[in-house]
């Protein structure tokens, strides 16, 4: 009873050592203390230890049962690493002779400690008071056996690699107190199937979803999240991504669909920016759903892949190099709506929804309070306007592209789109309508329509 530590590889490789007791006087156990007992089928951890260091229990291969009295008193052991644990070999713990299956957090605890459930394959539930403020590095690593976890809304931070290896998960709930979701946190989660990112979180990092292979729906409440390219690595090829917005910056989508086939944009600035998707290779289906107004240009650009986009009614401008032509692209909206004359000019294929078809819309718990920012487009049963072609409220190169394409038969107008595209005013467009609508685009010429 007066050894109060166990020193740093004290009993290293003793491969025939198959007890052992430590008595309540030990505090701390040091490095590589039992590493290689390869006869050590279980052990005892008293009350008073308070650290246990790096790779203690490292390839104790037969250790079978971890045994404690308290687990607040667990709770307060610093842990080094994974193999300080000594349920790294997938040793169960028993609490007073009771299989650990249930654990409530006491309230006294600020955080919850790494590595300190780590392998433990009989832990089912947790409880998490709100007076936890942090969750420490792989705290629940290889927890094989939890299925649901609530994080409160105490929490800020997650460690990296927390729930890894979780892979009866299938629940979980970020609270919007989260500003960062460290690398491999979900890590190996193979039975969690959607989650959602609130607006809180502004970064996560590599591997944070890698081989989460059910996962099916990501919901982004703010497209402002960094994601690291290699996030959602090996996940399902056809899980849907989800986001509340938008991105405003040419190429931030390529970290969010390196692995996404299908995306759903809510709205909350009314607009597709340009370039916000251009060059997403693997994107296959988007649905923008009510309430987005303009997709502005390249925005789905070198798409290869996109196959099918659903435009609401609520759209009622759409820059001509929004998309790539000569694609396999099929538009899906509503007739007699802007998206229907898009197609029609461009020469889309058009699917016609009719109103008892309904889009995904995702419903989600955000109280952010949203604006719709008007645009410059006209509605598409509006007044006339000379130099108009794509009915968008605004004469501008794109119109000049569309014209020249209908004067050489490469697509049709409707009549409205006609009556906007004499330039020159003889009641006929033609190649003359094409040449004063660039003049009046140079500002050779200062008004529509105009005749030499």
């Amino acid at each position: 009873d007066s050894v109060t530590s166990i020193g740093e590889c004290a009993f290293y490789d003793c491969t025939s050592l198959t007890e052992i007791t430590i008595p309540d006087s030990v505090t701390s156990i040091g490095w590589r203390a039992f590493s290689y007992c390869t006869s050590l089928t279980e052990i005892t951890i008293p009350d008073s230890v308070t650290s246990i260091r790096e790779c203690a229990f490292y390839d104790c291969t037969s250790l079978k049962n971890v045994y404690i009295s308290d687990i607040n008193a667990w709770f307060e052991i610093d842990f080094d690493d994974l193999d300080s644990n000594p349920m790294c070999n997938g040793a169960n713990l028993y609490c007073n002779g009771e299989l650990v299956t249930e654990v409530a957090i006491p309230d006294s605890m600020e955080s919850i400690g790494s590595y300190v459930f780590s392998y433990c394959t009989s832990l089912t539930k947790i409880t998490i008071p709100d007076s936890v403020t942090s969750i420490g590095e792989c705290a629940f690593y290889d927890c094989t056996s939890l299925t649901k976890i609530t994080i409160p809304d105490s929490v800020t931070s997650i460690g990296q690699y927390a729930f890894c290896g979780c892979t009866s998960l299938t629940e979980i709930t970020i609270p919007d107190s989260v500003t960062s979701i460290g690398e491999g946190v979900f890590f190996g989660c193979t039975s969690l199937t959607e989650i959602t990112i609130p607006d809180s979180v502004t970064h996560i990092e590599n591997h944070t979803f890698d081989d989460c292979t059910s996962l099916r729906s990501v919901t982004f409440l703010s497209p402002k999240t960094g994601i690291e390219e290699g996030a959602f690595s090996d996940c399902n090829a056809d899980m849907k991504f989800i986001t509340e917005d938008t991105y405003d910056q040419k190429g931030e989508a390529a970290s969010v669909a390196t692995n996404v086939t299908q995306l759903t944009v809510k709205h909350k600035e009314g607009k597709i920016p340009a370039g916000a998707y251009e060059g997403s290779k693997r994107l296959k289906e988007v649905t923008l759903e009510e309430g987005i107004t303009l997709i502005e240009d390249d925005a789905f650009a070198n798409c290869d892949n996109l196959e099918k986009i659903v435009i609401p009614k609520s759209v009622t401008g759409i820059r001509y190099t929004a998309f790539t032509y000569d694609t396999k692209l099929t538009m899906y909206g509503y007739k007699d709506t802007y998206a229907e004359r898009y197609a029609d000019m461009l020469g889309f294929p058009f699917v016609a929804l009719d109103d008892s078809d309904t889009p995904p819309v995702t419903t989600t718990t955000t109280t952010s309070t949203t604006e719709t920012t008007p645009t410059t487009a006209a509605p598409i049963t509006g007044g006339l306007v000379c130099g108009d072609i794509n009915l968008d409220g605004r004469v501008d190169i794109t119109d000049a592209v569309l014209l020249n394409k209908f004067c050489s038969g490469a697509i049709t107008l409707d009549d409205t789109a006609k009556k906007n595209a004499d330039c020159n005013g003889d009641g006929e467009p033609g190649s003359g309508d094409a040449v004063v609508l660039l003049q009046f685009l140079v500002h050779i010429v200062d008004t529509l329509p105009y005749s030499a």
